[in-house]
């Protein structure tokens, strides 16, 4: 499965159906790309709160939790959805590297709330016959052996993944009140 994201990645990178250098000056200001528009996110807090509102919506909660079940590793969960929400521009590349290990920690909080073995990364698995791999992703989560969370973390967020009782079903699975948070009052 692994090789298969990394050729995924490889392909898109390679593709020549993306921007190129100065071509935001050359396209009408009406029909704008993510990418030349300033990131909707630029702080770290920020980001993990809306991963966190995303990673417990109710569209996709148990979707995700049937994949960490199915032993996708969460490494692999997290480079589709940030290469995904990167060509968006949601954030630009080094708040992405910032928060990839903080998003593998709330995966693997959630799936211990619901009692679902996971696996961070396998490449880990004593086989020597994998070959090296020198993508960015795969560096970093060389490192994600033991995530802990940084002093930026949302402590509300923090606080409900340290929680030792599992998210009740209703506030996981029904939408909250225009203007409330899945974290409660702020």
């Amino acid at each position: 499965m692994a090789t298969e994201v990394d050729n995924l990645f490889l392909k898109e990178g390679m593709s020549t159906d993306r921007a190129i250098p100065g071509e935001s000056l050359t396209v009408d200001p009406e029909q704008s790309q993510p990418w030349t528009s300033p990131p909707t996110f630029v702080k770290k807090t920020e980001a993990l709160e809306y991963y966190f509102d995303y990673f417990t919506s109710e569209e996709i909660y148990e979707t995700l939790m049937d994949t960490i079940e199915s032993q996708i590793p969460l490494i692999d969960i997290v480079k589709i959805i940030l290469m995904k929400d990167l060509k968006e521009g949601l954030f630009n590349p080094d708040l992405m590297l910032l928060i990839i290990e903080p998003l593998v920690f709330m995966l693997a909080s959630l799936a211990e709330r619901v009692e679902i073995d996971f696996i961070i990364n396998d490449d880990r698995d004593g086989n020597e016959e994998v070959e090296e791999d020198t993508s960015m992703f795969s560096k970093i989560s060389a490192t994600v052996e033991d995530p802990e969370m940084g002093e930026e973390f949302p402590e509300e967020v923090q606080e409900q993944l340290e929680s030792e009782e599992p998210l009740p079903a209703e506030s996981v699975l029904t939408r909250p009140e225009e203007g409330q948070s899945l974290l409660g009052a702020r």
